[in-house]
């Protein structure tokens, strides 16, 4: 028993090193032979190649007929593994395909994101009157307060003006202060709100809004919003 047992260890121990030191000769696909290819790892469908200057595939129903006996080539399961290469091809360009994707929608926020930044101002003002979805705000009539200036979210959204100007030279750059009346939506402070409350906060551009005021008619005001993410979506 003792012998048998050392026998079938010496086989398999030799068979190991037969196969892994196994080199072929064939021609490939484009008609080039292959000398002393090195063996390097088989699936039922093709077989994985070393040589002195490079290496690569080759499908076992390319081979000659000897060598696919050799590998032991079986066309059911050569379509099988062929199949399972294909959802893996098929799910790996599929993996690509959506990386990209978002990267391409992560660079087209970050782009909608710094357009909506040069539209940032401050509204620091009364509220005249309270409507549906919004406060109308006369803003600019007192100047920024230094402590609200001094906040973090308020310095990153560059230099800020406290001067007294008309809606039609007011500074134009990020963080400036909104002069005139101005329809404020998402307002943190909605609800509470009342007329004549005063109101500080950073606001995003989100086009012009009709409201009647109440001797009647109607007027245009700009459109401000306290919710980045709504002034991004709203240019998506």
């Amino acid at each position: 028993m003792k012998n048998l047992v050392l026998f079938l260890f010496a086989s398999l121990t030799l068979s190991a090193s037969a196969q892994t030191d196994l080199f072929i000769s064939f021609t490939n696909a484009a008609g080039n032979f292959i000398a002393d290819a090195k063996v390097v790892k088989i699936f039922p469908n093709k077989l994985i190649y070393l040589t002195a200057s490079g290496g690569g595939t080759i499908r076992l129903d390319a081979l000659p007929p000897s060598l696919q006996k050799k590998f032991g080539f079986n066309p059911t399961n050569a379509a099988t593994a062929d199949t399972k290469d294909e959802v893996e091809e098929q799910t790996k360009d599929q993996a690509i395909y959506d990386n990209q994707l978002l990267a391409s929608q992560q660079f087209q926020v970050e782009v909608l994101r710094n357009r909506v930044f040069q539209t940032c101002r401050i509204v620091w003002g009364r509220v005249v009157q309270k409507l549906p979805g919004g406060l109308l705000v006369d803003s600019g009539e007192e100047p920024v307060p230094e402590a609200l200036k001094s906040e973090p979210e308020f310095e990153a959204h560059g230099n800020m003006t406290t001067t007294h100007k008309t809606e039609g030279d007011e500074a134009k750059e990020p963080g400036a202060q909104c002069k005139g009346l101005v329809f404020l939506a998402d307002y943190p402070d909605y609800g509470p709100a009342v007329v004549g409350d005063y109101v500080q906060i950073l606001v995003y551009r989100m086009g012009d809004y009709i409201y009647r005021p109440a001797f009647g008619g109607q007027k245009t005001v700009r459109k401000f919003t306290a919710d980045l993410d709504k002034a991004i979506a709203a240019l998506l």
